[in-house]
């Protein structure tokens, strides 16, 4: 039709005039607002108000009542069940609606309602973490160690965990100390146990510590700053080098030093040879192979070259069995192998490498054991160093030969014959920093 309004009320008639009244069933409509109240009715219009079943609507705001309606204009109120809304806010009273949201917060009243807040609900309990190379003053180089500088509240379990996530040689979590005058109480951990004590975690450790501030700096920045700290052998004493503020290197006074166990029967030399995959011939037999200690204790294997040192093809089996069968070997924690021939001339005056089971292999850089071949060097007079004021100071290669060159710098006080004191230092730089959640 083409003339203005019209009434329609009879059954299945279509207009195209511009406003209709329609009553009748299954009636569509192209022009503006409309009233519809027959069954099975749809609309284009703007505005339009539904009480039929079934209905479904286009248009802008609408008030539904009817069941299985869908709407894609804005607000909404809806009270039937099966209701979808894709509209910013919207009240929903029937069972098993699920609501999803871009926008501001919606009331949901039905069952099986989904929201995305946990993480405000959850707080994951978080540590911070430092990674250090250390005895050496380049990235990559030296020996990794992970440091969490507070770790008070973790459990011993905890700690182990970690250590075996770390997966570093050493992880160290550090502890107030209830000793007096004793700054802090250090963990060290590797990824299978706790050890009493350890070097490069010492070392680096410290050097970490005296970089977040909980060291005293000496008077005008630079100079010595000297502390106690408590590891499991006991309280000892750690020095720090300060430059501008920073710290420079770290030297670690360590336990007492002691021979434990010498090896000279015959088949036992072959067998550490060969465990070392040498040759007995390759052994330096101007020294002795003996077990030494300044806190762990370590079987000291002197071999004739450097070369030979490189050669060595390590049976991790063979070395631990011997170390077991043997009494006077027990509790030995792996094997340092050295050479009085090294890369670099000057103050170096051995070589090592040291190998270790624990799932280690070949460790870079070995504090705990280069303290015990210092005072060993110095008992036997092998150091070709002349004394200072007592104190025979000279430096150890290690890692080389797994490309993590690293200097271990030894003061050992004393003389051939009479060992005092081991002292064992060097530097660190940060390569890492982050948190654990868990």
């Amino acid at each position: 039709m083409s003339e203005p309004p019209a009434v329609a009320g009879g059954p299945n008639q279509r207009e195209s005039g511009p406003r209709a009244t329609a009553g009748g069933p299954n009636q569509r409509e192209s022009g503006p607002p409309a009233t519809a109240g027959g069954p099975n009715q749809r609309e284009s219009g703007p505005r339009a108000t539904a009480g039929g079943p079934n209905q479904r609507e286009r248009g802008p705001p609408a008030t539904a009542g009817a069941p299985n309606q869908r709407e894609s204009g804005p607000p909404a109120t809806a009270g039937r069940p099966n209701q979808r809304e894709s509209g910013p806010r919207a009240t929903a009273g029937g069972p098993n609606q699920r609501e999803r949201e871009s926008g501001p917060p919606a009331t949901a009243g039905g069952s099986d309602t989904t929201r995305c807040d946990w993480r405000e609900k959850i707080k994951l309990p978080t540590y911070n973490f430092i990674q250090l190379d250390v005895f050496t003053d380049q990235a990559f180089c030296g020996n990794p160690l992970a440091v969490f500088p507070d770790a008070e509240g973790l459990s011993d379990e905890t700690m182990q965990q970690i250590a075996r996530e770390m997966n570093l040689s050493e992880t160290v979590f550090v502890l107030a100390s209830e000793k007096e005058d004793v700054l802090r109480r250090l963990r060290i951990f590797t990824p299978t146990s706790e050890l009493p004590f350890a070097g490069h975690p010492i070392a680096g450790t410290w050097n970490c510590l005296a970089r977040e501030g909980i060291v005293p700096l000496p008077e005008g920045g630079s100079g010595w700053t000297r502390i106690k700290h408590e590891v499991g052998i006991g309280v000892l004493p750690v020095d720090i080098e300060f430059k501008d503020g920073e710290p420079v290197r770290v030297v670690m006074t360590q336990g007492k030093f002691e021979i434990r166990a010498e090896i000279d029967e015959g088949q036992e030399l072959a067998d550490i040879a060969r465990g070392l995959g040498l040759a007995r011939e390759d052994l330096d037999e101007a020294l002795p192979i003996q077990a030494v200690s300044t806190g762990n204790t370590m079987l000291l294997v002197p071999v004739r070259s450097l070369a030979d040192l490189g050669n060595c093809r390590v049976n991790q089996s063979l070395l631990d069995d011997i170390l077991q069968r043997n009494e006077t070997l027990r509790g030995v924690t792996g094997c340092y192998a050295f050479s009085r021939e090294t890369i670099e001339i000057g103050a170096a005056r051995a070589h090592a490498r040291f190998f270790v089971g624990q799932n280690i292999g070949e460790d870079p850089a070995t504090g705990s054991a280069a303290g015990p071949l210092g005072g060993y060097l110095v008992h036997h007079d092998a150091t070709r160093v002349d004394p200072s004021d007592g104190v025979y100071k000279f430096v150890i290669e290690q890692g080389d030969f797994i490309n993590r060159p690293s200097r271990l710098e030894l003061e050992v006080k004393g003389g051939p014959g009479r060992v005092e004191e081991v002292r064992v230092g060097g530097p660190s730089v940060v390569v890492a920093r982050g948190t654990l959640e868990f």
